[in-house]
């Protein structure tokens, strides 16, 4: 954990919230991350059938990726309701209504679940079992979103405790 998404955590516990970030990360996921890159690598100079047959390889490899991403995270999926995967075509909200939703789990006493995929991101499988929103139109690595969301979290805990951290 950096020390910017310590931080957060830590002032999430100024609300009673307690905030786990857990990252999975095992063999398969490596395995099919190494797949997909070997794919993705592409030569300058080639003919339009090669082009062709390696753009398939790409799709393979991305969906391998994918579906190695859901068998990890299923286990650790909650409810439609309380799992919420991080997507490009996700639900757009503000800081507001992201509260809402955190508020209305909270409420619920369940267990709220992010899941971030990896860069080829989540199979529609996946994105079916669960609540998708998405943090902005812009692409940020792993790290990045981490750090966001967890500014989230704490903004809408902010908010919904009327803290005049947002304003």
């Amino acid at each position: 954990m950096t020390p910017l998404e310590w931080h957060y955590q830590k002032l999430c516990q100024t609300f009673n919230a307690s905030v786990c970030v857990e990252s999975i990360f095992n063999t398969d996921i490596d395995s099919a991350h190494k797949v997909a890159h070997k794919h993705n690598k592409s030569q300058k100079w080639q003919n339009q059938k090669l082009k062709r047959a390696q753009n398939s390889q790409q799709n393979k490899s991305a969906s391998l990726a994918q579906a190695t991403y859901t068998k990890a995270f299923s286990p650790l999926l909650g409810t439609k309701a309380d799992s919420i995967a991080l997507h490009p075509r996700g639900m757009k909200l503000d800081s507001i209504q992201f509260s809402q939703l955190v508020d209305s789990v909270r409420q619920s006493k369940a267990d709220l679940r992010f899941f971030i995929a990896g860069p080829y991101g989540f199979d529609d499988e996946f994105i079916s079992k669960t609540s998708a929103i998405s943090l902005s139109d812009l692409t940020f690595s792993h790290k990045i979103v981490r750090v966001v969301l967890l500014e989230q979290i704490y903004r809408a805990l902010s908010i919904i405790h009327h803290h005049p951290y947002h304003k």
